[in-house]
């Protein structure tokens, strides 16, 4: 196979403001050639973060190719699980996407891969999430176009995994690139002016049960909330619904309580149903309702530059504390404020766009404790 061309995304949006005329907009990614595990920040979309690109354990690098460029590429019938190459769709505050297909440029060896599906993490990866692409058996460039069965609304990250199996032999490969055109990968859906702004997403263990708590900071034609749980992170179920306090445009608070939590580790997220059918996802959070001993936690970590992070305070008092963030250098970077109303509870950090690097996270009030974490 020859070297891949840079890993290339173009996402297609059109921005709605529910009225007829939507105007269109088109932004590309590009990586860097032989390295592509990121985009610049250059080069991104004003509603989308950064993404770093990672392969699954099962598949490894062809020597001398770009990473992507990739073999042991399972030779059955049916995907396996660990043989994918992973990338993650994050709109910015304030954003919503809507994915509705998913075209790549591809090419594989001889003996390569001939089956192709894509699948996200909405349903924990468990799923085809489109439909399965099969490529003629030749070596040469390809087109496939991946739709996706249900339209992906989110203002949560979306990670998409791109499956390829049936290889004729393990040493064959595949990946995306050699595109004539310029664009590897092309996400094709919309940008959403949003009725449903997620802001102060939170859940904390107050001893008896777990309380949380969320804002929509502009709400409008929503039809209902769907609290959903999870124990793994991934695979998420119906807790309760909960229906919409005002639809006037403005901001309307929550709070619902888990009377039942699971006996460890809690995770939560708030989805939202608008009158259109369009759904929407609030960010993540996680609780732990075994702990007593005081702890904190960081994730996801290691973490990307100017998106958020999640801090997880276990075991602590009710009270007054101040979180404080350090670059390597002991330079002070953020300073805030924060009040814990329950023995467990998630805060989350909005990151600057600061420098790849070693960082710690001091927590100081009534206990202190510091945790470090990688801006990659």
């Amino acid at each position: 196979m020859k070297k891949l061309y840079p890993f290339l995304f173009s996402l297609i949006l059109s921005f709605l403001f529910h009225q007829s005329n939507a105007q269109i907009v088109s932004f590309s990614f590009a990586g860097s050639n032989g390295d592509e595990n990121t985009w610049p920040s250059a080069t991104e979309a004003a509603g989308i973060l950064p993404s770093s690109i990672s392969r699954g354990t099962g598949i490894s690098a062809t020597a001398n190719a770009d990473r992507f460029n990739s073999k042991n590429w399972t030779t059955a019938a049916t995907l396996d699980v660990n043989d994918y190459i992973e990338f993650t769709i994050t709109p910015r505050p304030g954003y919503s996407v809507s994915l509705s297909t998913i075209a790549l440029q591809h090419q594989r060896s001889v003996t390569g891969p001939k089956s192709f599906v894509i699948r996200t993490n909405f349903d924990g990866f468990a799923s085809d999430a489109t439909n399965v692409v099969n490529i003629p058996d030749v070596n040469a460039n390809q087109s496939s176009t991946f739709t996706f069965s249900t339209p992906i609304t989110t203002t949560a990250p979306l990670n998409v995994r791109i499956y390829a199996y049936n290889a004729e032999a393990a040493t064959g490969t595949w990946g995306p690139g050699e595109s004539t055109d310029g664009n590897d990968i092309v996400l094709s859906g919309t940008f959403l002016l949003l009725p449903v702004k997620f802001v102060n997403v939170s859940a904390f263990w107050n001893g008896q049960a777990v309380d949380i708590k969320w804002t929509n900071a502009t709400e409008s034609d929503v039809l209902h909330y769907v609290i959903e749980r999870s124990g793994n992170g991934q695979l998420f179920t119906e807790l309760t619904k909960v229906y919409p306090a005002a639809n006037n445009g403005r901001q309307a608070d929550y709070r619902s309580l888990d009377l039942h939590p699971l006996s460890k580790t809690n995770y939560y997220r708030i989805k939202a149903i608008e009158t259109n059918g369009q759904v929407l996802y609030s960010k993540i959070v996680k609780v732990d309702a075994s702990l007593s001993a005081a702890s904190m936690g960081l994730y996801p970590n290691p973490v990307r530059s100017g998106s958020q992070i999640m801090l997880q305070l276990n075991g602590v008092k009710e009270g007054a504390y101040e979180i404080k963030i350090y670059n390597a250098i002991a330079q002070l970077v953020h300073h805030e404020k924060i009040t814990v109303n329950g023995i467990s509870s998630t805060q989350g950090i909005s990151l600057g766009h600061w420098k790849k690097g070693v960082y710690v996270a001091e927590v100081t009030g009534t206990q202190r404790m510091q945790q470090q974490f990688i801006i990659q």
